[in-house]
């Protein structure tokens, strides 16, 4: 893991960059002919995507843990049996482990990236909407 997932986090991060610097161009009042507007859009567009694509087997790794796992272990003889080697801390102690691909310390789990996606597809729609609505005003004087 420590190969390939620093590399696909700091992509992450990258295209999260990238689509910061794309809504504060459309977010802009330079006046945009209607090719680099619908270029930054498709952009945007593009770039959420991959947000999504790369981010989300990332994040299952958490998941499968979560609900494959600990569902597996948490039956009553897996627990009796595991009572005579772990006491009462088998599953509170798998829990707290926190599985999963870790950045600065967080493990990466689908809810952090559906918080990020979801901010970020929240400042799109907002620099797009106030991008046509200052083509209109354009248009309109």
């Amino acid at each position: 893991s420590t190969t390939w997932v620093k590399s696909v986090i700091l992509t992450l991060g990258g295209f999260s960059l990238m689509i910061l610097v794309l809504v504060t161009y459309l977010m802009s009042d330079i006046q945009k002919e209607v090719i680099d507007f619908s270029l930054a859009v498709s952009n945007l567009i593009l770039l959420v995507s991959l947000l999504l694509l790369c981010g989300a087997p990332v994040a299952t790794v958490a998941e499968v843990f979560e609900y494959d796992v600990l569902h597996a272990l948490n039956n009553p003889l897996v627990v009796k049996n595991a009572q005579r080697h772990f006491g009462q801390q088998l599953l509170s102690h798998l829990h707290t482990l926190g599985w999963g691909f870790r950045f600065g310390q967080t493990v990466i789990d689908l809810r952090i990236i559906v918080n990020i996606v979801a901010a970020l597809l929240i400042s799109v729609i907002t620099s797009v909407s106030q991008a046509i609505l200052q083509q209109f005003k354009a248009e309109a004087v």
